[in-house]
């Protein structure tokens, strides 16, 4: 069921960071089972996407995974345990700066688990340092200080990417997917009126496939639900209007109704 939208070089501190941020952090690791549920409060999520749009006001960045598939449908069909910030590499300088602004530092994390429990290894690091330029996988924005009520706040996601001429080259797996077309996709505004781009739902369905697991299966299967039903004019899907090949649009816009 749907609902609704609404609206060393590498570890030394980042020259506008809060004070207090580690640069090495062991957290435990408990993987969510649930994440195919049916997400049965919103709120949290609008939120937590609504205080990364103010947060990262002016920069350029994009709404990946999930939630960007939940937003350009126009509803939420299964629960979600982050945000996906889709960034080119260009461009992460200037957000870690809005994010250092707001207590946040740029880290990357190792998973090390057993079965569903394990330990997450937090490494601060440098947006120009070796580390994000040799191995930028598994980058977040993280914040430790215990002054966050919002789970979906507590980590965000990082993903880069670089622009050719013709190919978009995902750094974080080293995957090269080719211009066909624009990266940003729809529009959606925030409860209190910050706009933001999602990630085209064509590339969210091709990152999508090349990471495996039932939760990105399900995000596939939504897209092409979604797309599918879009075309054929039904209102549930009215917002999914993305510019994909053979859709015949110019893209979507979702606004939030609150």
């Amino acid at each position: 069921m749907l609902h609704s939208c609404k609206g060393m070089r590498d570890v030394i501190p980042f020259k506008t960071a809060m004070p207090g941020l580690p640069v090495i952090k062991f957290v435990r690791y408990d993987a969510n089972s649930l994440v195919l549920e049916e997400l049965s409060d919103i709120e949290p999520l609008q939120k937590a996407i609504d205080e990364t749009s103010r947060m990262l006001h002016g920069e350029d960045w994009l709404l990946g995974g999930g939630v960007a598939v939940a937003l350009a449908l126009g509803g939420f069909y299964r629960r979600h345990s982050d945000l996906d910030l889709i960034i080119e590499k260009n461009s992460l300088s200037g957000v870690c700066e809005k994010m250092a602004s707001n207590g946040y530092g740029l880290y990357t994390r190792k998973l090390m688990k057993h079965g569903r429990f394990g330990l997450c290894l937090f490494v601060r690091v440098h947006p120009r340092g070796l580390l994000v330029a040799r191995h930028p996988r598994r980058l977040c924005f993280a914040r430790f200080d215990g002054g966050i009520e919002n789970a979906y706040l507590a980590k965000l996601d990082v993903y880069l990417f670089e622009e050719t001429r013709t190919q978009y080259i995902a750094l974080d797996r080293g995957r090269i997917l080719e211009k066909i077309v624009p990266v940003r996709g729809c529009e959606y505004t925030t409860q209190s009126g910050y706009a933001m781009r999602c990630l085209n739902l064509y590339y969210v369905e091709k990152f999508s496939a090349g990471r495996g697991g039932a939760r990105h299966l399900l995000d596939i299967l939504a897209i092409r639900e979604g797309l599918a039903a879009a075309r054929r004019g039904r209102a549930a899907y009215g917002s999914a209007v993305e510019q994909v090949p053979g859709l015949g649009t110019n893209g979507a816009r979702s606004r939030s109704n609150s």
